[in-house]
Order: structure tokens, then C-alpha cells, then sequence
């Protein structure tokens, strides 16, 4: 019993966060019976579709992996590529397990760092790649919003203040990461302002030795962001394979859509629905998205899934984008603690 009372106490974030889910799915199957429709549908289900969509899943994966390996290629010539999918395996299990999937990307830091990364190198690479990928999805929302608006303003209540209220939070996302990237100073000040109230609420007793450390890693980090960012073809390839990625993403839940037995609907006009549902749930303060992402595909599929067939597509459409995600990250984890290098250099300055 303390054992389980430790284990709630420490990771209940992530409890609820799969509550939330959980709670969620059970919900819209009760409204909706979604439960005998699901027995209904199982007796008819296209299976090759849903071996379609777990594909999809994983080539996601590996266009994730291929940006962030693009990346790391300069600052380690010799890097193999399933060292990136490892590292992009670790970012999604905690993007799923951390409130706004902000966990995913200081552990990705984490793993560069135990693959032999300094800190600072490792920062900018995956800062780099998560404005880029933050301007794709941008990218992707407006061309579906030009696309179908008409459609789901019809379809969808407040359609247009979900999609400008969430595109404005993207663009002042990828407004602060560019500002931390290449605003040294305003970084700096930050960095030491932290290291401060650090020092004030005693969790670190050397506070100019922390700074110092800091510097260093600074020195690195600024350094290695100014040659990503000044290759233009490299950050384009970055942006190309996470277009790539997103397409598989979205096209999940046409796959769905087809297993079930249905058709008539495009596939450009379902990728739209996964587009919005994606940016609508994006920054839900719980982990995973829970709740917000089951919302989302519900408000936005009902008009292709009927008779009560949008919460089973909900259930699977978890199943294969998130607790997948889990299952394998934590596999991926597991692997990347055990292959990390004895020991990482130190943080190396540049002249």
C-alpha cells in the first residue's frame, strides 16, 4: 500500500492524465452507445486498414527521427540514425506523460547528452527542431483552413475562434523560441535569474559556479544554433521531413474512417479534421492532451463517423497515437539508458 501511495504521490500528473483519457473515451461510449456499436462494427472491420494506420504510425516516427538526425549530423559526422530514432522515441514517451508534451524535449536533451552531446549542442539542436516543427504545423493548419473553411464552419460551432485562438498561441510560441535563440543577453539574464532563485531557496549552494557552467553551456548552445539556423537547406530538409511526418499523422484517421466501412469522404478533407483536432488540443495543460484530444476528435469527426461510430474510431485512434507511443517509448528508454556512453565530455567552448 506505500508502495502504491509513493507511486501515485510522484507520478500523479501522468495518472491523470491517462484517468483523464480513459474517463474521457468511457464517457462519449456511454453517451453514445458506443459500446454496441463497436460490437456491430467488429463483426465488419477492414483489418488491412488498421494495419494501414499502424504503418502510418511508425513512418511518423521515422520522419521525427530523420529531422532530428539532419540535425545532429553536423555535430556528430559519424551518428547513426537509430541513435536519432532512440532519442525521438524518448521525446514521445514523455511528450505523452508531461503536460503540454513539455517534458519531451528536455529529456530528448537528456538522451543527445548520454549519446555524447554536450548540453549546450544538444539544447539548440533540439530547440532548432522544435520551432521548425512548430512553424510546420502552422504551415499545415493554414493551408487545411483555406481548404476546407467552409466545411467545418458549417459542421463545427466556433470553428473560427478555435483555430485563430490556437494559431495565435503557435505563433507566440515560435516568437519565444526564436527570442531565446537568438536574443544572448535576454538568455543570459534569464539563465542567472534562475540560478538566483535557486540559490535563494537553497538548491544550489555555488551559485557563480553554477553560473559558470551556465556560460559555458551558453557559449555552446548560441554557437551551435547560428549554424543550424544559418543553413537554410538543412532547416528546410528538417521542415519538408516534418511535413512528411504530420501527413502520417493525420492520415490516421482516414485509415480509420475506411476500416470501418465507410467512404465518400476525401481524404484532404479528413487530414483537415486531424489538422485541427492536433491544433486545437496541442497546448491542453494535462498530460497526453487527455481529455482536449478525445474532445477535439470527437467534435470534429462526428460528421463523418455516424450512428454513433465516432467513439470507437476514438478508441483506436488512442490506442495507435498515444499508448502506442507509450508502450514503445518506454521500450525506446529503457534502451537508450543502456546504451549510453560510460561517460559524456564536457562541455567544450569555442573560440
Amino acid at each position: 500500500m506505500r508502495t502504491l501511495k509513493a507511486f501515485l504521490k510522484k507520478n500523479w500528473m501522468i495518472v491523470l492524465g491517462l484517468t483523464l483519457s480513459v474517463a474521457t473515451i468511457l464517457t462519449f461510449f456511454l453517451l453514445t452507445d458506443g459500446i454496441t456499436v463497436l460490437k456491430e462494427i467488429s463483426k465488419s472491420l477492414q483489418y488491412g486498414w488498421l494495419l494501414v494506420a499502424a504503418g502510418f504510425v511508425l513512418l511518423q516516427w521515422a520522419f521525427d527521427s530523420l529531422a532530428l538526425h539532419t540535425l545532429t549530423l553536423p555535430h556528430q559526422p559519424g551518428r547513426r540514425y537509430f541513435s536519432s530514432f532512440i532519442t525521438t522515441m524518448v521525446g514521445v514517451l514523455y511528450s505523452n506523460l508531461t503536460p503540454s508534451a513539455t517534458g519531451g524535449q528536455p529529456m530528448q536533451v537528456v538522451s543527445l547528452n548520454r549519446q555524447g552531446m554536450d548540453t549546450g549542442t544538444a539544447t539548440s539542436v533540439v530547440v532548432v527542431k522544435t520551432m521548425l516543427n512548430q512553424i510546420a504545423i502552422t504551415i499545415y493548419a493554414l493551408v487545411m483552413v483555406v481548404w476546407e473553411l467552409p466545411y467545418f464552419q458549417q459542421y463545427v460551432s466556433n470553428f473560427s475562434f478555435i483555430v485563430l485562438f490556437a494559431m495565435a498561441v503557435s505563433m507566440l510560441f515560435i516568437a519565444g523560441l526564436l527570442l531565446f535563440t537568438i536574443n544572448r543577453k535576454l538568455t543570459t539574464r534569464l539563465g542567472y535569474w534562475l540560478v538566483h532563485q535557486l540559490h535563494r531557496m537553497r538548491l544550489c549552494k555555488d551559485e557563480q559556479r553554477l553560473r559558470d557552467k551556465m556560460d559555458a553551456t551558453f557559449k555552446n548552445y548560441f554557437a551551435s544554433a547560428g549554424r543550424l539556423g544559418s543553413s537554410f537547406f538543412r532547416c528546410l530538409a528538417v521542415v519538408v521531413f516534418t511535413l512528411l511526418q504530420l501527413t502520417c499523422y493525420f492520415i490516421v484517421p482516414y485509415c480509420l474512417y475506411r476500416s470501418f466501412g465507410f467512404y465518400g469522404e476525401s481524404v484532404v478533407r479528413l487530414i483537415a479534421a486531424a489538422t485541427f483536432v492536433y491544433f486545437a488540443s496541442m497546448f491542453v495543460p494535462v498530460p497526453g492532451s487527455s481529455g482536449g484530444a478525445e474532445g477535439s476528435f470527437y467534435l470534429f469527426f462526428s460528421p463523418f463517423f455516424p450512428a454513433g461510430a465516432a467513439a470507437p474510431a476514438m478508441l483506436i485512434w488512442r490506442l495507435l497515437t498515444y499508448y502506442a507511443g507509450i508502450l514503445f517509448g518506454l521500450a525506446f528508454t529503457a534502451m537508450d539508458k543502456r546504451r549510453a556512453a560510460p561517460t559524456v565530455p564536457p562541455a567544450q567552448t569555442e573560440p
